[in-house]
């Protein structure tokens, strides 16, 4: 395995003390606990920890803890990686493993564990990082909790479609999204479909958890995902029962800025079976209109430049990015209104993380959360 190149600040200069400036207009809205929602709590912790790293202020350290403190007296009664149980315990240990956490963190991720082991003790339908299987084994894998990735892949692998492209995941219609195939359909967004498997399959070779069935599907999923992109000149978003193929959009939970994202983070950590990347898509701006990490201009700035790493003409378009995110959300307003939700993807404790990463030469870790990391890099 090759050692990861270095994280590098990109930003510099006036883009430095602008990109600066609004991550102290964001951090009002993540100082206090969020009551309605404390899940959002772990959320602001994630930055508050980051944060800690860098400054070294005692404070923001305490902040971490008390913000992670509140959201895990209230753990939340579902079981995905963003909303739920494996979310809050992906957090949890992950910030353990910055050596930071609360009296709780111990015996809540052995509650969180026990929680998810007997979940899947019963068939799980939902496969996707958001709130399905792979959102589950992302969790596993940073605990290093063997037995339950063991699940994970279990249930991979019955609700594997196998076909002569290599096999696929089918999003049925009791899991499909408003405005999508009713009927159900194939999901090739990460967020969603099934690029958001692949960090799950290579974390379980890293860790040596059911190695042959993780390679297996993991040969299998990316054999079908290069005959979608052979198929077309765009990036596909789906493929409908009638073999239609939609076009993605430009972000990381649908499109090419995702999927390229993945498919390097298992490049850098084990060699990829028969990998034929798409060439990246172009600095668009008229195609991205909102400002986080799920599908905004926050999300493309951090995946660019994570892909710089491999290639450095992806810098200078990261740079476009985060300049484009500090012209349309200046601090007086994100102070104002856009900095008020905490959430990781759309809120303001993504966009921060993603903005303090262009500043410093701390390894931005967290964004295991998108799959862009594997333990690898831990």
């Amino acid at each position: 395995m090759q050692p990861p190149p270095p994280w590098r600040p990109l930003l510099q200069g006036n883009d430095a003390t602008r990109a600066h400036n609004l991550v102290e207009a964001l951090v009002p809205s993540l100082q206090g606990p969020v009551e309605e929602y404390p899940l959002l709590s772990a959320h602001a912790a994630l930055f508050f920890g980051y944060r800690s790293l860098e400054s070294g202020a005692s404070e923001d350290r305490a902040r971490c803890e008390a913000l992670l403190l509140h959201a895990q007296s209230h753990p939340p009664d579902v079981a995905g990686l963003y909303a739920g149980l494996a979310g809050l315990g992906w957090i949890t240990a992950h910030l353990q493993s910055l050596g930071l956490g609360t009296p709780r963190s111990a015996p809540l991720q052995r509650s969180i564990d026990r929680a998810l082991m007997k979940l899947l003790e019963e068939p799980f339908e939902g496969f996707d990082l958001i709130d399905g299987l792979a959102g589950i084994g992302l969790y596993a894998a940073e605990r290093r909790n063997k037995d339950l990735l063991a699940s994970v892949l279990k249930q991979l692998d019955v609700l594997a479609v196998r076909e002569d492209r290599g096999l696929h995941w089918f999003t049925g219609p009791d899991q499909a999204l408003p405005g999508r195939p009713g009927e159900g359909y194939i999901d090739l967004g990460v967020a969603h479909g099934q690029p958001g498997v692949l960090p799950v399959l290579g974390n379980a070779l890293l860790l040596g958890v059911e190695e042959e069935l993780a390679r297996r599907l993991l040969e299998g999923s990316l054999s079908f995902l290069n005959s979608m992109r052979d198929a077309c000149v765009f990036t596909p978003s789906l493929v409908t029962t009638k073999g239609e193929i939609k076009r993605a959009r430009l972000a990381w939970c649908y499109g090419e800025p995702g999927w390229t994202a993945v498919e390097q983070a298992l490049a850098l950590a084990i060699p990829l079976p028969g990998s034929t990347p798409r060439p990246r898509e172009p600095f668009q701006p008229s195609k991205i209109v909102d400002h986080g990490l799920c599908h905004g201009a926050a999300g493309m700035a951090h995946l660019r430049a994570r892909g710089s790493r491999h290639d450095s003409s992806s810098a200078e378009e990261a740079c476009e990015w985060y300049r484009l995110l500090l012209d349309r959300l200046p601090p007086a307003e994100a102070a104002a209104s856009a900095g008020t939700t905490p959430g990781f993807l759309e809120g303001s404790s993504g966009m921060a993380l993603a903005l303090t990463a262009a500043l410093n030469d701390q390894a931005p870790r967290w964004d295991a959360l998108l799959g862009c990391t594997l333990i690898a890099e831990a």
